[in-house]
């Protein structure tokens, strides 16, 4: 019996997380059966993890046996997400069967194949090791964790689109294509989708993919992957999917949902009319340096705009004036030819800024030079 709780002390460290504060955040309440050696076969304990205390509950002849050990990890193994090793020491026993204050166990668990492994290196049962069965167990973390979820396919084929719920950061980060998106959250909505996710007792159920039903079309898939501490889970499903379990279609509809009605709102785009583009080209052209020079003010005429297929949009305005000489540009200090001369100017302007300014198809206006063309 004494064996037994050795044993039972090795599975309620089986959660505690290499040195960090994982340990500290770890809480576990579980129900482990000796499978070997013979004698203590069928013997079940009840173990609780709080952070770096475990404590052993089970039936003796003496009445309930009550163990308490502070644990950490060991050097056994490398703390990984299927295999945990500790080291636990015993600091206080209530109806002592075998153990006492200041024995020494040493623990491995195995979490794929349920099993635990202990070895008692000090009192009664020094060198002894008991092999257990995980019958039950139920493992919470405290640690901040994401939950990313996905959706693809349907009738229309849609791509994937992410929505990735980090508890820590407050916010679901929508990823579609090369797009992401931050949808900050206030505390009520972080609390709904925690709530959830405390129900769904993620950390206590083994990955799985459930496949449509055969024969099945135009479905969408689905994928929720669950990262905290050590701890990764990944279940797959489709709207065609049988078995998969209600918890995991909840808790995704539930992120889904907040994160689309959260998205933030774009950034208003100012909206220029006819009147507001061509006072722009106005304000541009009169200050030009050609129409400057000599243009004729009651010649200055606006024609029809055209919008071009961009983003942000661009709009293209022709000006029509005359100038009292010949060329271009600022002809201060030039010989210059006095004869009226014509000229349609062509404005594309965006975001309320001309962009370019291209004079007869020959003068850019902004750079002050000909227009660079390719050689024939």
């Amino acid at each position: 019996m004494k064996l037994a709780i050795t044993l039972g002390l090795v599975a309620l460290t089986i959660l505690v997380q290499t040195g960090s504060a994982f340990a500290e955040d770890l809480v576990y309440h579980g129900k482990n059966v000796i499978e070997s050696p013979p004698e203590f076969a069928g013997s079940a304990f009840h173990f609780i993890i709080n952070g770096d205390k475990a404590t052993v509950v089970s039936a003796g002849a003496s009445g309930l046996e009550i163990v308490r050990m502070d644990i950490a990890p060991s050097e056994m193994c490398i703390q990984t997400e299927s295999t945990l090793c500790f080291d636990g020491g015993v600091t206080e026993v209530k109806n002592p069967q075998i153990h006492q204050v200041g024995d020494l166990i040493s623990f491995i668990i195995d979490f794929t194949n349920k099993k635990q492994i202990g070895t008692a290196k000090s009192g009664p049962m020094t060198g002894m090791t008991v092999t257990m069965n995980i019958d039950r167990m139920n493992i919470k973390s405290l640690e901040p964790y994401s939950i990313s979820v996905s959706r693809e396919g349907g009738f229309a084929g849609f791509a994937q689109k992410t929505m990735t719920f980090d508890s820590e950061a407050g916010m679901i980060i929508i990823t579609e294509g090369e797009s992401e998106t931050n949808v900050p959250l206030d505390e009520d909505t972080i609390q709904e989708i925690d709530q959830i996710f405390q129900k769904s007792k993620l950390l206590n159920m083994d990955s799985g993919d459930y496949p449509a039903n055969e024969g099945s079309a135009d479905y969408f898939a689905y994928s929720l992957t669950l990262d905290q501490g050590i701890f990764q889970k990944q279940f797959t499903w489709t709207d065609a999917s049988d078995g998969a379990p209600e918890i995991l279609r909840e808790l995704q509809n539930t992120i889904w949902v907040i994160g689309e009605e959260n998205i933030p709102m774009p950034v208003d785009i100012p909206i220029y009319d006819e009147e507001t583009i061509t006072e722009i080209a106005r304000e541009f052209v009169v200050s030009s340096p050609t129409f400057a020079f000599d243009g004729m003010e009651e010649t200055l005429e606006f024609g029809s705009i055209t919008i071009l297929e961009s983003f942000p949009e661009q709009h293209v305005i022709d000006a029509t004036f005359t100038s009292s000489h010949g060329g271009y540009g600022d002809r201060t200090d030039q010989v210059v030819t006095q004869v009226l001369t014509p000229h349609i100017m062509e404005i594309i302007i965006s975001e309320g800024a001309v962009i370019s300014a291209v004079i007869d198809g020959e003068w850019d206006e902004m750079n002050n030079q000909f227009v660079l063309k390719a050689p024939n």
